[in-house]
C-alpha cells in the first residue's frame, strides 16, 4: 500500500535544514524539454542565502542549465559549487 506522506518541502526549507548540518546537497535542475530562464538564478540565490555555496552541486541532464549557473557564479565566490551536465540514458 502507498505510504502516506506530507507535502514535499521547498528547496528553501531543505537548505534551511541542511545549512547547519555540514552535509552536502545535490540539486537536480529539471529543465530538459522546457526552458525556465528564472530557474538557475533563483536556485543560486537560495543556495547563497542559505550559505551553502561551499556544499552544493547543481546537476542537470540539460547542458545549458549548468553552463548558465557557472556563468552566473563568480568562481572565487564559491569555489566548491559544482555544476555537472549528465547525459540521459535509455
Amino acid at each position: 500500500p502507498p505510504v502516506p506522506c506530507g507535502p514535499l518541502p521547498t528547496l528553501e526549507a531543505v537548505l534551511a535544514l541542511l545549512a547547519p548540518s555540514g552535509l552536502e546537497l545535490h540539486v537536480e535542475l529539471k529543465t530538459a524539454r522546457v526552458a525556465y530562464p528564472v530557474l538557475v538564478p533563483a536556485v543560486l540565490r537560495l543556495v547563497s542565502a542559505a550559505g551553502m555555496e561551499q556544499r552544493a552541486a547543481l546537476l542537470s541532464y540539460h547542458p545549458p542549465a549548468p553552463r548558465d549557473a557557472r556563468a552566473l557564479t563568480p568562481p572565487r565566490a564559491c569555489p566548491a559549487l559544482r555544476y555537472e551536465a549528465r547525459e540521459e540514458t535509455g
